[in-house]
């Protein structure tokens, strides 16, 4: 194709791989150039330079560990790892105290220009939503109860929703219905998606992949307001954080490139009403890449989010088994090795909310109490089963243990007994027995007689699958170890097995 003067510039400085057709368009404009020039003088990089700018990305976060003290260094790598949370604990007199700091802070010293939404929304529309104390808790656990950070998020947050959604985002939570049809759409798509299971601390998970340039900052915006507004309503990741992991695309840099929109964009990720316990952006290793690499990592981040962010080389396999040690089930990740977006559990999720707004229109928007996210120890009954569930996995090996002991007693009491052990080892690790409901969300099992049903037959399913196992084993032929592993059982004639 025809290449522009802008273009030829930005081949040779930027190296060869920027003749890709996707990545023509990025460079072509002598604005998007000078702000990369930018980018790299901030971060003392030189794009001419033979050094991967990954490395200096690298020793920049590097250089901001090294700032903090050995136990705080240890902490953050603790919460990334999931290993630990850095939370303060909570106590009813803590929140309370720090729930009247924050009035008393917004009232007092944040401009009035800054807090135009909030003082509309409690003087104009009368709104308990944004006093209600729940929604004010989410801010505060967002910047581990500093009152002047949580008030500056909080007031931000509402100007932001006041901007890109109108009055009504600060009477309620959002809705998927404030979404545009067209925002429906892309959203359906599934760049931004919350995964089905959290991480081994209890932290949920979300997956973004860049948008496609044919998306207006607006949708961007409003789609990312929407999904971490539904984060936000989960107490765990209120409390633990947020897990992100990030696949981006080189049409990101046209919007990145545009100070405008980097001002509107950074403004709105500061104000989320969840903090990132964990980063881990996953760039194929070409120029370009790292390029927007530099310019998220140093414009749209601070050095909070920076020392717990982890940078991957592409989303190959070796990429997902580190993904695992951080506690992230890779299994769930909705992309495939090309690159496609998975929908399925996506569009459960739409739809479960949208179930969700229903209850609430046709009440208070307190009024549901059902369970979206299940907790890492809980346990799933529902069609199917669901034997990855870390809680139905630990509920199963307890079963297993006590199999012996459930066989050899025709005691009713006895086989009681043993169940009540099982439900008193779920719920010391605050486990619940959760069952789904039609609407797609769980509910947890009050009634203790309909655990135990369920319990039992739990067990008489692994005591069915251990006796066919042993048979199994009983009944292997004598000549199997001649075989060759994983070779399909069938009958050999005397040729056959000559070959063999």
């Amino acid at each position: 194709p025809h290449e522009s003067k802008g273009t030829k510039r930005g081949v040779t400085k930027y190296g060869r791989d920027v003749r890709d057709n996707t990545a023509l368009y990025c460079i072509t404009e002598t604005k998007s150039l000078s702000y990369i020039d930018t980018i790299y003088m901030k971060i003392n990089m030189s794009p001419s330079d033979d050094q991967s700018n990954g490395d200096n990305v690298a020793a920049l976060l590097a250089k901001e560990l090294n700032q903090l003290s050995f136990d705080d260094r240890n902490k953050i790598q603790e919460e990334v790892h999931g290993v630990q949370s850095v939370a303060i604990e909570e106590t009813p007199q803590t929140i309370d105290r720090s729930l009247i700091a924050l009035e008393v802070e917004i009232a007092n010293n944040v401009a009035i220009e800054k807090k135009t939404a909030y003082e509309f929304a409690r003087t104009v529309l009368r709104s308990d939503y944004v006093q209600d104390r729940d929604f004010l808790l989410k801010f505060l656990r967002a910047d581990l109860f500093d009152v002047k950070k949580a008030a500056v998020r909080l007031t931000t947050h509402l100007e932001m929703l006041h901007k890109y959604f109108g009055p009504d985002a600060l009477k309620r939570p959002l809705q998927y219905s404030d979404l545009s049809k067209i925002e429906q759409d892309v959203f359906r798509a599934g760049y931004n998606q919350v995964l089905p299971s959290r991480d081994r601390s209890g932290r949920l998970v979300a997956f973004l992949k860049g948008f496609k340039k044919e998306h207006s900052m607006a949708t961007r915006i409003r789609l990312l307001l929407y999904i971490y507004c539904a984060i936000s309503e989960d107490t765990e990741t209120q409390k633990k954080g947020l897990v992100c992991v990030y696949v981006p695309n080189l049409e990101a840099l046209v919007y990145l490139a545009d100070k405008e929109v980097q001002k509107d964009y950074k403004v709105v990720v500061s104000s989320f009403p969840v903090r990132w316990s964990g980063l881990h952006f996953c760039f194929p290793d070409t120029p370009m890449y790292r390029i927007i690499g530099a310019i998220i990592v140093v414009v749209f981040m601070g050095t909070d989010e920076r020392v717990r962010m982890k940078t991957y080389t592409g989303l190959t396999m070796e990429t997902q088994y580190q993904l695992m040690g951080y506690g992230i089930s890779t299994h769930d990740l909705p992309i495939t090795s090309s690159g496609s977006l998975k929908t399925k559990t996506h569009h459960q999720w739409i739809k479960t909310r949208k179930a969700i707004d229903q209850v609430r229109l046709a009440g208070h928007y307190n009024s549901f109490t059902g369970i979206v996210h299940p907790g890492v120890f809980d346990v799933l009954f529902s069609r199917g089963g669901n034997p990855s569930h870390h809680g139905n996995r630990e509920l199963h090996q307890a079963i297993g243990q006590r199999i012996p002991a459930f066989t050899a007693s025709t005691s009713r009491k006895v086989k009681k007994d043993l169940r009540d052990e099982v439900i008193g080892l779920v719920r010391s690790r605050n486990g619940r027995f959760l069952q789904l409901n039609h609407n797609g969300w769980w509910e947890e099992i009050q009634d203790m007689n309909i655990i135990h049903e369920k319990i039992s037959a739990a067990v008489y399913e692994n005591i069915r699958k251990a006796a066919a196992m042993k048979n199994q084993q009983q009944n292997k032929s004598d000549t199997d170890q001649f075989l060759p592993p994983n070779i399909k059982r069938r009958k050999l004639d005397a040729d056959s097995f000559c070959s063999l």
